[in-house]
């Protein structure tokens, strides 16, 4: 899920961007916007992780039970 937003988020900027990036004077940081998505990427992995460690932490056969 953390991939297929990170590729809706840049689809949909870039379609924002087409009429900025058409025009002769266009400018896009490419290593800024690079880094910006890598840290986005790398953040969502460790949040995900952390979740799933909480989340794994205690038995689960007695919490599925207790469900």
């Amino acid at each position: 899920m953390l991939g297929l937003g990170l590729a809706a988020g840049t689809l949909s900027a870039l379609l924002a961007l087409i009429p900025n990036l058409l025009s002769t004077t266009a400018e896009l940081p490419l290593e800024s916007l690079a880094g910006t998505l890598l840290l986005i990427l790398l953040s969502g992995i460790a949040w995900i992780w952390f979740a799933a460690r909480l989340a794994l932490r205690g038995d689960l056969l007695p919490a599925l039970r207790n469900e």
